[in-house]
């Protein structure tokens, strides 16, 4: 496969992957809404840290102890618990817990929730040590330039994704009322919640 083939498949398998809903979807809707159009491109930001980490990691040998049953059943679980905190704070105060109580998810840092909500789903692992993983045995061949070329054409298909789903909910902002806003914090807080449990139970099923 030339490098062209490389970047452009890369791009729609993880396009197609990011349109899936899931907590960084959540949390770009939710901040969108909010603070703007601005806060999707820096959620992605943070996510694409995370994953330029992770692909070196992968590189250097690591995909191995990454699908250990222990180390997928902690970040199952850790993953879950943090959702849960995401959840509680939106059904604390749908009004204000997000966006003005310490700690909130609108009032933190977007680039901070990219990396949170990364971290908090397991599949994202999962994702990354087999089809990640085969796509950067598959590039390798063309050196390090392969995996700079699969990356760039990964992590520009989550910009483009979470960018439209970031304007959307942004121009949706100027419509939104204040119950407007609550209903979209409490709508999120049940997506996280939900998360939590299922990857909760995740962990726990690979623990045991």
């Amino acid at each position: 496969m030339a490098l062209t083939g490389i970047f452009f498949s890369s791009f729609l398998i993880a396009f197609s992957g990011a349109m899936m809903p899931g907590p960084m979807f959540t949390a770009t809707m939710l901040m969108s809404s909010k603070r703007g159009f601005v806060s999707g491109p820096l959620i992605v930001m943070g996510h694409g840290t995370l994953e330029a980490l992770l692909v070196v990691l992968l590189y250097l040998g690591f995909g191995g102890l990454l699908k250990n049953n222990m180390v997928m059943g902690g970040i199952g679980i850790a993953g879950g618990i943090t959702l849960l905190w995401m959840a509680y704070e939106a059904f604390r105060s749908p009004d204000n817990a997000l966006t003005e109580g310490r700690g909130g998810l609108v009032h933190g840092s977007a680039y901070v929730a990219g990396i949170v909500t990364s971290l908090s789903n397991p599949y994202w692992i999962i994702w990354w040590v087999t089809i990640g993983l085969s796509y950067i045995v598959l590039s390798f061949h063309y050196g390090m330039k392969g995996i700079v070329v699969f990356y760039a054409g990964h992590i520009l298909a989550d910009f483009v994704w979470y960018s439209i789903v970031a304007l959307s909910f942004s121009f949706m902002q100027r419509f939104l009322s204040s119950k407007g806003f609550r209903a979209v914090t409490l709508v999120s807080g049940i997506i996280f919640a939900g998360f939590s449990v299922y990857f909760i139970w995740f962990g726990i099923r690979n623990l045991v």
